[in-house]
């Protein structure tokens, strides 16, 4: 899609569908299992039965919906035992980060239930394997997708329990870098309160010095962390960055989704797409006038303002938890 005229710009809005940098497939879209996935039933140590692969577009590794013999289902990844010189996602980071993170949720159980939970993780010379909760109402990327857009006050309800689930990861010095709607699954809770539970933890990044953030710069050679459309703009540049904020930046795009039903815009660059240069310049509610598509409320606009700007301008996920948009949220 050329995303670099007026007239493209309109298509993409009005239609509302989620570009190409935007998606990975569902990861809980069901497809029926071939003879090569099902022999894969051999290598899980006798533990889990495979019921129906998720499928996931990256060819590096596999879903599937399991069950151990008591019938209870998790979700089993399958990634290939190998670290990339050129992109961040790492198997045995992932697994060691939903281990520790598990662990500190039985000490701290409801500042912690934003993660989606550990089970069990193995390898073998070829791949990884890595058993995690399975979240009975898929993704976030799916429920913008069946709903266009979400009613703004679950919208505000979510977005706060992102970012608190983003402020206990900071606190540990870890950082996510690859949040998206994809990676944001939904789970009932013992009340039915449907909640979010963050996942895929591949390019998470870990601060030494736990009282002070560690600057990062992503060399040359290598690939950014995350998907572009969720991209804070130093990163996509590969300027040094502040990762704590990156992560802010992104739970910002992912609140845009939910309360317009599309993205912002396709490349945080202004020289590829007018509607980041809108976006970054503090113009949202003309982006929305221009293309007459519905204003949220002010206290929506001025947060989505303060986060998706430069990083010098915006606000920490700590200033953003406290912010007015919501004032009316149970803390």
């Amino acid at each position: 899609m050329n995303t670099d005229t007026n007239n493209s710009n309109n298509n993409y809005l009005t239609t509302c569908t989620l570009p190409e940098c935007m998606i990975e497939e569902s990861k809980y879209e069901a497809n029926s299992l071939n003879d090569a996935e099902i022999a894969d039933c051999d290598i899980l140590m006798n533990k889990y039965e495979i019921v129906k692969d998720l499928v996931d577009s990256d060819p590096r590794r596999c879903i599937y919906l399991v069950t151990d013999p008591s019938g209870k289902r998790y979700v089993l990844k399958k990634s290939r035992n190998v670290v990339s010189t050129r992109h961040y996602e790492n198997p045995h980071n992932e697994m060691e980060i939903m281990r520790y993170l598990t662990e500190e949720s039985l000490y701290l159980n409801d500042s912690m239930r934003h993660f989606c939970k550990y089970f069990d993780s193995w390898s073998d010379v070829d791949y990884c394997y890595l058993v995690e909760e399975y979240c009975l109402h898929g993704d976030l990327f799916s429920m913008v997708e069946r709903n266009k857009n979400i009613d703004e006050n679950l919208a505000r309800k979510w977005c706060y329990q992102l970012l608190k689930g983003m402020a206990e990861l900071h606190v540990r010095g870890i950082y996510h870098l690859d949040l998206s709607t994809e990676n944001i699954l939904l789970q009932e809770d013992e009340n039915k309160e449907m909640l979010v539970k963050i996942c895929d933890f591949g390019m998470c990044q870990r601060s030494g010095d736990l009282q002070s953030i560690a600057r990062m710069r992503i060399p040359r050679d290598r690939k950014s962390p995350g998907k572009r459309g969720y991209m804070a703009p130093e990163v996509y540049s590969k300027k040094e960055f502040d990762p704590s904020k990156a992560d802010c930046y992104s739970v910002g795009v992912i609140l845009f989704i939910m309360v317009f039903g599309f993205p912002p815009y396709e490349y945080p660059d202004v020289h590829r797409d007018v509607r980041f240069d809108y976006i970054i310049s503090g113009k949202i509610a003309d982006l929305c006038r221009l293309y007459k598509v519905k204003l949220p409320s002010d206290d929506i606009l001025d947060l989505l303002s303060k986060i998706l700007c430069e990083e010098s301008e915006r606000i920490s996920i700590d200033d953003a938890l406290n912010h007015r948009c919501f004032a009316s949220i149970t803390r």
